[in-house]
């Protein structure tokens, strides 16, 4: 678990900031996650650089900024691919327990969850709940 996350929402045409950036000053380097779709790129990263990662971008870039997230991870002991139905039951589960997910990215064996701060503790009780069983 880790908190103090932010997520950031850019245009996709961003991308060339974020290449640019690998290649030269590397500020996105640490703390660093993204998902790329044919519309928007998500950024998570950590709050506390977060003006200094920021600059990476023009200001037109940033659609939204959603500051204090946490991140969960999951990491899962067998290959759960084939299993049927098995995300669905971690994020009912988590809805269950009033918990608002702000972003799952999913690269199996591990499951990010990222959920705002204040429903962090409330999130771990549902999952550790869910590992009993």
């Amino acid at each position: 678990t880790r908190s103090n996350m932010a997520s950031v929402k850019l245009r996709a045409d961003a991308f060339v900031n974020i290449a640019n950036d690998y290649l030269t000053k590397q500020a996105l380097k640490e703390n660093f996650r993204m998902v790329k779709t044919k519309e928007i790129i998500k950024v998570i990263l950590n709050q506390k650089d977060l003006d200094k990662k920021k600059e990476v971008f023009a200001p037109e870039y940033i659609l939204e900024i959603s500051p204090n997230l946490c991140e969960i991870r999951i990491t899962l002991t067998k290959d759960m691919t084939y299993v049927r139905g098995f995300l669905s039951r971690i994020t009912r589960e988590l809805a269950l327990y009033s918990v608002n997910v702000h972003d799952i990215i999913v690269g199996v064996p591990e499951i990010l969850i990222y959920v705002e701060e204040n429903d962090m503790i409330q999130a771990q009780k549902c999952l550790m709940d869910l590992r009993k069983e």
